[in-house]
């Protein structure tokens, strides 16, 4: 009768567990890159989302065509009194200009309050203004769409300055 394992025994069992240890590892490596691919999943939604109401709340309020100096800003004059600006405040005077300025990798804001960081994770973004239409190309950081390698445009009509020119 012996006691306790042969050398081959010891081998066989080194192997098995050799195994497991390296199918967790790969299972482990599977799991953290699909996390991180939802993370920047979920950041791009989130700056799309985001870009996407407050330019819209702002553009499709205003009466005027908006001005913009460059690809990196927009002015945008705001003559109703109650309405929501960039920074969420309401001013109770109008009219008053929300200022948007893109600076890798913030979209800055200023309603006459001093300009603020509103949305931050962005890695460029463009703004066009082409007659009543202000095209906003978007292109989140570590944006997971390698087929966009522009990023998202955003169009958005000028509906309220639209609507005033067809009633007029």
């Amino acid at each position: 009768m012996h006691k306790g394992f042969s050398l081959v025994e010891l081998m066989v069992a080194m192997a098995v567990s050799m195994f497991l240890v390296a199918g967790t590892g790969f299972a482990y490596i599977g799991i953290s890159d699909s996390i991180n691919l939802s993370k920047n999943i979920e950041n791009t939604q989130e700056v799309l989302r985001y870009t996407s109401d407050v330019f819209g709340r702002s553009l499709k309020q205003t009466l005027v065509t908006p001005v913009s100096t460059g690809t990196d800003n927009i002015r945008i004059v705001q003559d109703k009194v109650g309405s929501v600006a960039c920074d969420g405040t309401v001013p109770i005077v109008a009219p008053y200009t929300e200022s948007f300025r893109f600076e890798a990798p913030n979209l800055l804001c200023n309603a006459g309050n001093g300009e603020i960081v509103i949305l931050q994770g962005i890695e460029n973004m463009s703004i066009v203004i082409n007659g009543d239409l202000v095209e906003i190309t978007v292109l989140p950081g570590d944006f997971p769409i390698a087929d966009l390698p522009n990023g998202v445009r955003i169009d958005i009509s000028l509906s309220s300055k639209i609507l005033l020119e067809e009633t007029n």
